[in-house]
């Protein structure tokens, strides 16, 4: 903090607090703050961004391999960040010996939490995660070994697996992009002392002001002396919280479920559907989500895919002709508020029931043998949301058809809002 004033960061409000030991630090209000009131504000000159990496003689790392930092932008301030963390001398020392030295993240997961990931229908964002994390690895370290002679970068020697995950989980838990001096492009920097509010569901309230080159954050909302000022991370799944932060939020709007669907070839009606398909854009098998805590709460793609995976025979004959003759019909398949028939739609939502009782069954029987050690574990947290969620998927899925079992002789569908999801 100090470091940071010294430097014309400003926050006369707040003062840094060690919370819980799964919380870390926070920021906490010394005096009462008002919504929209600023709360911090900090100069371009004290972030730590890719402009700097770039101008630095890292530059040489980055020519030889360019088309690997190309491709992931942020691993030039994760390099960055680790020769940093080397250099006794760093302007960003301070900083730097300040950010947590372990995350909750999938890189510094056991291999029996690794097992457990694989009940979350997310699980495949964590296992990429760490392929290509190993994959960027090995080519970096291949590389320096052949540098280690031409260049002397602080880090070369400390370049291990553990060093590599420390930084790129540093740097996943709190990046942020702004652009660059000239405003001629965006990059990737960590905003030093900022960094350390901690999130709640809310809206964006930090911007990046051009004319006066600083990152300036107003209050969401009132606090009062004592409580902990938080600020909204941005949009994210709760599994890509995990992934990124290191946590599942309490209370997440953008909470999803993703459940695998395709086309069987044992399909009889699959060669008069699969047309259907490509005119909508949908793919014949895929990855849908559900979002249980939204109105709708399925995508327009997955609605769309079970609306043409239920056709019958003469439905999707007249479907086909009706297409010939008005392209505008296939809107209709992915509109929450048309429908083909209400009989048609019945058989939609009991589909849809059917499936996430499915997937919500498995939950259950995988769950059964899981150790009280690994009950604590961040990504056993996110598989009892899932299946929390899954239970509220499939009472709205139930609550819905029976709304339209009821309403048989409609010929548009009664709004989505109307049913009671939290049941």
């Amino acid at each position: 903090l100090q470091w940071a004033n010294q430097l014309d960061a400003s926050s006369e409000k707040l003062k840094v607090q060690q919370l819980t030991s799964d919380l870390g630090f926070g920021l906490i209000a010394t005096e009462p703050i008002e919504a929209d009131e600023e709360v911090i504000s900090i100069p371009y000159g004290i972030l730590l961004t890719t402009e700097y990496a770039e101008a630095s003689n890292l530059a040489t790392l980055f020519n030889l391999k360019k088309s690997l930092f190309e491709e992931v932008s942020a691993l030039k301030l994760c390099i960055s960040l680790l020769n940093e963390r080397h250099n006794e001398c760093s302007f960003w020392k301070s900083y730097i010996d300040f950010l947590p030295r372990t995350y909750s993240n999938p890189i510094f997961w056991s291999c029996e939490e690794f097992e457990l990931a694989a009940i979350s229908a997310e699980s495949e964002l964590f296992y990429r995660l760490v392929r290509n994390l190993a994959r960027q690895y090995c080519i970096l370290f291949l590389t320096l070994e052949k540098l280690r002679s031409q260049e002397s970068y602080y880090f070369t020697q400390y370049f291990t697996w553990e060093e590599f995950r420390w930084s790129v989980a540093s740097l996943m838990s709190r990046q942020n992009v702004v652009p660059n001096k000239q405003g001629s492009s965006k990059q990737v920097v960590l905003i030093p002392y900022w960094d350390l509010l901690n999130h709640t569901e809310g809206e964006v309230t930090t911007f990046f002001h051009a004319d006066s080159l600083q990152i300036k954050c107003t209050a969401m909302k009132n606090y009062n002396p004592g409580e902990e000022v938080h600020i909204y991370y941005g949009r994210k799944s709760s599994a890509e919280f995990l992934m990124f932060q290191g946590f599942t939020p309490q209370e997440n709007i953008s909470s999803k479920i993703t459940i695998k669907l395709g086309m069987s070839e044992k399909d009889e009606l699959a060669a008069l559907k699969k047309p259907l398909l490509h005119l909508t854009g949908t793919p014949l098998a895929g990855r849908f989500h559900f979002y249980p805590n939204c109105v709708p709460m399925i995508s327009p793609d997955l609605l769309t895919f079970v609306r043409i995976f239920v056709l019958k025979r003469d439905e999707t004959g007249d479907l086909l002709n009706s297409v010939k003759n008005n392209r505008n019909e296939l809107k209709r398949l992915s509109e929450f508020d048309q429908c083909i028939s209400i009989e048609h739609e019945v058989r939609v939502w009991k589909y849809l029931e059917m499936r996430v009782f499915l997937l919500s069954r498995q939950y259950t029987q995988r769950l059964n043998n899981v150790n009280e050690e690994l009950k604590e574990s961040h990504i056993y947290k996110l598989i009892i949301h899932e299946q929390e969620s899954l239970e509220v998927l499939r009472n709205a899925c139930i609550q819905y058809r029976e709304t339209l079992e009821d309403t048989q002789s409609l010929t548009s569908l009664p709004y989505l809002s109307n049913i009671d999801h939290s049941s």
